[in-house]
């Protein structure tokens, strides 16, 4: 389960075409208050642009200490 506070990746990140999308680790920040199933996510490196979007949590995996490396 994601809660606040949880180190996130995109679950889908190992099949993206996109090189950059496998390197994008988050901080859960903040649930969203219009849908119990989505979370406010601050994205790193800290982009003005897309710094913190709101994301299902069925699409994000935690990022724990023992995961292969990101």
């Amino acid at each position: 389960m994601i809660t606040i506070g949880d180190v996130v990746k995109h679950r889908d990140w190992r099949d993206s075409p996109v090189p950059h999308y496998g390197n994008e680790v988050g901080l859960v920040v903040a649930d969203d208050p219009r849908a119990q199933s989505f979370v406010q996510v601050m994205w790193f490196p800290l982009d003005i642009h897309k710094c913190k979007t709101f994301h299902p949590k069925d699409a994000l995996e935690k990022v724990e200490a023992n995961n292969e490396k990101y």
